[in-house]
C-alpha cells in the first residue's frame, strides 16, 4: 500500500474504513512537487475530516431528521433561535452535550454527541458573524 493513510471514523456507526479523506491528496512519491495548499490540506487532513462529519451529521444525520425540513441551515430553528436571543443558548447547549459525552458507554455515541457540539459552536459563530455585519 503506496497511500499513507490511517484509520478514520467513516459513516458512524459502520466501523472505521481505511480510506484517504476526501479532497485531501495522499503523499506524493518524492519526486513530486507539492503546493503549500495541498501540504495544509494533508498536514490538517484529521480535522477536515472531523468537520466533515459534523457537517454530514447536520446535513443529512440527526439534524436533517429532526430540524432540516429541507429548510436552508440559517433558517432553521437552532439558528433562528440564536439570532433571536444571542448565543447563550447555543453555549448551553454545547455544555450540555459535551457533559453529556462523559455518561455515554460507546465510542460511537460520544462521537456523534462531539459532532453535535461542533454543530453548536459553529452556529454560534454565524450568529457572531452576522452580529458583525449589522
Amino acid at each position: 500500500m503506496n497511500k499513507k493513510t490511517r484509520p478514520i471514523p467513516h459513516g458512524l456507526g459502520k466501523g472505521f474504513k481505511e480510506e484517504p479523506v476526501k479532497g485531501t491528496p495522499v503523499l506524493p512519491e518524492q519526486d513530486v512537487a507539492v503546493s503549500g495548499e495541498d501540504m495544509l490540506r494533508m498536514q490538517y487532513s484529521s480535522l477536515l475530516n472531523v468537520l466533515d462529519l459534523a457537517y454530514e451529521r447536520a446535513a443529512r444525520g440527526k439534524g436533517a431528521d429532526r430540524h432540516g425540513d429541507s429548510r436552508h441551515f440559517n433558517d432553521q430553528d437552532m439558528i433562528r433561535e440564536l439570532t433571536d436571543f444571542g448565543i447563550s443558548p447555543g453555549l448551553v447547549q454545547i455544555r450540555k452535550k459535551a457533559k453529556e459525552v462523559l455518561r455515554l458507554g460507546s465510542t460511537d455515541a460520544k462521537i456523534k454527541e462531539l459532532l453535535d457540539v461542533i454543530v453548536y459552536a459553529a452556529s454560534s459563530v454565524i450568529i457572531l458573524q452576522n452580529e458583525e455585519w449589522e
